[in-house]
């Protein structure tokens, strides 16, 4: 094996000793070694971006390794909320020098929104929707020093904000019912919907994240590959005041007339001879009747974890009911289902000028359905305590359950529908309730020790930026982390 070592710096001048060296090597790898080309031309890339400091030599088939990423202060928060706040450090780990002139951490929300409509004889109709919460950008590192081969690691710090902050580049969005259009509302939950039918679909989400751009001295890069970037999601969730809301019950019923023969008491009771059935038959709109109202009490409200309790009871009618002795009701079946409306908006283009596409998709989340073994039904009783507590009803499902929220070009609703089954005399009735909206509040609780600010300034120390081989004119401490704000000329950054 026969190992180079070259020394140099990427100017001018060394251009015609560098092509002389490639040759060489292109003619005399194949005899020497058994690797490939394409891994030689990996390796000697590096001699562009990754200059040599004065003095050290560097070995052109080594190989070299380099790696970027965001290591969270506490990797094992699994969401976080309005005023935590979000540290860590960026790492970069490198088997070669590494030159950088500037390393910038940016935290922003995003949403995006998509329609798309199909026809069969025709393309598709696609609409495009997309805004910024919010963005924060801080400088971690501003110099012009190369970094020996080793791990490196710059601190940084922020606080996730409580509401949106205008974005003064973004869209101005329409008044709506549904959608807020201005800044300062609530900042929404991470969040992801995609629906597709065989029909229209759409798409929505919302995403959280910290982007790390490592940035190359302009006098080292030729080719200008140099930056590396490293994206970390995060997940958010705002929180509620009270711990144990007020699910703020209102009342429903409905009326059932129950008439049959088993209610008459001068007929025996299991099965009746010839002669009685001929009697019922006969004397058929003349059997006693128990009029009986059911009552369910329903939550307007819940929270994400939390219990879902349904109030069940039953009154007779006295006075219009003709049977003398008044017949046991028995609760049969519950079933308790969400319906999870998911409204998003779009650009719309025509000849006519810019206008927005609006489109809405519901989907039916079954939260329970239990069949009971004749329970009687009281004047009022909490069916929540009938069933095992491995059933009970709790807003806890598989995929992304939400709480109710709203934003510029996305918004989350619920309706709760609860279908209720009894028994009397042997006859099946069933009631079905619902269709007034359900407030979803979130999972999480206020801290005791987190105050919530709209926005909140968190300043880089010295000792928190200054790094062994800063340049000397790099005397004072980096700026704190700033506002991004854009210019309605130029456009939202696009990833995934």
């Amino acid at each position: 094996m026969v190992t180079s070592h070259l020394l140099f710096n990427v100017s001018t001048g060394n251009l015609c000793w560098l092509f002389l060296c490639l040759s060489h090597v292109s003619l005399s790898f194949h005899q020497y070694d058994d690797r490939s080309p394409f891994q030689y031309l990996s390796w000697l890339r590096h001699l562009f971006v990754l200059p040599q400091a004065s003095g050290a030599r560097r070995e052109l088939f080594s190989h070299s390794m380099r790696t970027l990423r965001i290591a969270l202060s506490d990797p094992t928060k699994a969401c976080f909320t309005c005023g935590d706040l979000v540290s860590g450090n960026v790492v970069l780990t490198s088997t070669i020098d590494e030159p950088i002139a500037s390393i910038q951490v940016a935290f922003r929300g995003r949403t995006k929104s998509k329609i798309i409509h199909r026809f069969s004889d025709s393309p598709d109709s696609i609409y495009r929707g997309r805004a910024t919460l919010f963005e924060f950008n801080q400088i971690i590192y501003r110099g012009q020093h190369t970094f020996e081969a080793n791990t490196n690691e710059w601190p940084f710090v922020f606080t996730f904000p409580s509401v949106t902050l205008e974005d003064l580049g973004g869209k101005q969005w329409e008044n709506s019912d549904v959608f807020a259009h201005l800044p300062g509302h609530t900042l929404p939950p991470t969040f992801f919907e995609a629906s597709r039918p065989r029909g229209d679909c759409i798409e929505a989400y919302i995403c959280y994240e910290l982007e790390a751009i490592l940035s190359r001295p302009a006098s080292f890069t030729l080719f200008k590959t140099g930056s590396m970037t490293e994206i970390e999601v995060l997940r958010f969730s705002p929180f509620r005041l009270a711990d144990n809301p007020d699910p703020n019950l209102y009342p429903v019923l409905t009326t059932f007339g129950c008439q049959t023969h088993l209610l008459d008491p001068d007929l025996p009771a299991g099965s009746l001879s010839l002669k009685n059935r001929v009697r019922v038959l006969w004397n058929h709109h003349r059997q006693p009747i128990s009029i009986f109202t059911l009552k369910a009490e329903l939550p307007q409200r819940g929270y994400v974890g939390g219990p879902l309790r349904v109030f069940v009871g039953v009154e007779h009618d006295l006075v219009r009911s003709t049977a003398l002795v008044l017949p046991m009701i028995y609760l049969k079946r519950l079933q308790v289902k969400l319906v999870a409306i998911s409204d998003v908006r779009c650009d719309r283009f025509s000849i006519f000028g810019a206008s927005e596409k609006i489109e809405s998709h519901n989907k039916t989340l079954d939260i329970l359905d239990y069949g009971f073994s004749r329970t009687p039904v009281s004047e009022r009783m909490n069916v929540s305590e009938l069933v095992p507590r491995e059933l009970v009803p709790r807003l806890v499902l598989e995929g992304p359950l939400v709480s109710t929220f709203t934003t510029y070009n996305i918004a989350r609703s619920y309706r709760l529908d609860v279908k209720i089954t009894v028994e009397c005399a042997e006859k099946t009735f069933k009631a079905v309730f619902g269709g007034r909206p359900f407030l979803i509040m979130p999972g999480i609780t206020k801290p005791d020790d987190n105050v919530v600010v709209q926005e909140q300034q968190a300043t880089v120390g010295t000792d928190m930026v200054a790094q062994p081989g800063d340049v000397d004119d790099m005397n004072e401490a980096l700026p704190p982390y700033e506002r991004v704000f854009r210019t309605r000329e130029q456009s939202l950054p696009l990833y995934g």
